[in-house]
């Protein structure tokens, strides 16, 4: 499958996207992440696995454990909850 030029650019914001809210949860300092992120991703213990299935942009794979957070693409594991949406609704 050929991307469009208007796919590529939307793949890339969305890799850019991801890697920058991995960086947010494991290298801001925490009583900046308090303000920036909800709640519920700073609590120890905390684990989910989301898929993100986004059409024309491709599959990605979001593992929150402990405050700390991992994306890539493609699928791994078990999803606790699946997104699926199209470029626009992104």
């Amino acid at each position: 499958m050929v991307l469009s030029r208007e796919e590529q650019r939307f793949k890339l914001l969305i890799r850019t996207y991801f890697k920058r809210l991995s960086i947010l949860v494991t290298q801001v300092p925490v009583e900046l992440r308090r303000l920036l992120l909800p709640p519920y991703m700073l609590y120890t213990g905390f684990k989910a696995v989301l898929h993100f299935d986004i059409a024309g942009a491709g599959k990605y794979t979001m593992n929150i454990a402990d405050g700390k957070i991992d994306v890539k693409e493609g699928f791994e594991g078990e999803p606790t909850c699946m997104v699926k949406m199209n470029m626009d609704t992104f």
